[in-house]
């Protein structure tokens, strides 16, 4: 009767409640196997680059980051050359043997080999035109990190004035200065009018910085739009957010990229094979 349930210890109910959760959930057996069954292939070198690109692009996808066959991700590779998009494809189309170590578009050439370098550690860029973004490079105040998402960009945001289609090759050494001013911690380049790339030592760290930029950018456009005073975090809190999502446990990629390679190899790679 309820009476006696209401009656039992805290240790009665506590082991009475495992017990029922044993049959409701998987074991970790069925974890494991599941698992297995998604996750991504071994690979190394260049063969592990193309497969991180094709997740980006598949991701931005997924995400609703990408727009349509324009923008471009690269990774640098050991010979110190670099993969890029194909173009003129939509992004869930982009395989691993599709990238292409020659663009055939000069702005993405332009773009990419400044911030190459600029910052001798990137090893990946994401250059993206997503809508909160954009917007937020329309505002003469340009970006304001509100949330802990936001502190990833605390004090490493640079800053490039829209020139035009980049097919200038002059317009390179000017790009590379914008992200210089800010030094290696650079993580974001803020082009207003225009759009934002990210900066990674990977894939996965620039495509999670990616995610978090816009996701930021967001929460600054819809906080505005509210009409009310901002609640804008103390510099110092900022900081230390930005220094506990640059730990080792938070570090960007870490936690989410083994994930969306899954959600990829569910998805998107059957497709490729």
């Amino acid at each position: 009767p309820p009476s006696t349930f209401y009656n039992m210890s805290e240790s009665a109910v506590l082991f009475l409640s495992s017990v029922a959760l044993s049959f409701l959930l998987p074991t970790s057996s069925d974890n494991a196997s599941s698992a297995d069954g998604e996750a991504p292939p071994p690979l190394s070198g260049e063969d592990r680059l193309r497969y991180d690109l094709s997740v980006a692009h598949c991701m931005c996808h997924e995400y609703k980051m990408d727009e349509l066959v324009w923008n471009h991700i690269s990774a640098r590779c050991e010979d110190g050359g670099w993969l890029i998009t194909p173009g003129l494809v939509h992004w869930d189309e982009v395989s691993p043997s599709s990238l292409v170590k020659s663009s055939e578009n000069c702005t993405a050439d332009i773009i990419h080999a400044a911030c190459y370098s600029a910052l001798p550690s990137c090893n990946a860029i994401i250059h993206l035109h997503t809508p909160y973004a954009v917007a937020v490079g329309c505002l003469s105040s340009g970006f304001l990190g509100l949330t802990q998402d936001g502190s990833f960009f605390h004090d490493k945001i640079a800053t490039h004035e829209w020139e035009g289609v980049s097919d200038d090759p002059s317009e390179g050494p000017r790009i590379a200065e914008a992200v210089r001013k800010v030094g290696d911690k650079c993580n974001v380049l803020l082009m207003p009018n225009h759009g934002f790339c990210c900066f990674g030592g990977s894939v996965a760290e620039a495509w999670v910085l990616a995610y978090y930029f816009e996701k930021a950018c967001q929460t600054y456009i819809l906080a505005s739009s509210a009409g009310q005073p901002l609640k804008v975090p103390p510099s110092d809190v900022m900081a230390k957010s930005a220094a506990q999502n640059y730990s080792d446990v938070f570090m960007p990629g870490s936690c989410e990229w083994a994930a969306l390679c899954r959600q990829y190899e569910r998805e998107y790679a059957p497709r490729f094979k």
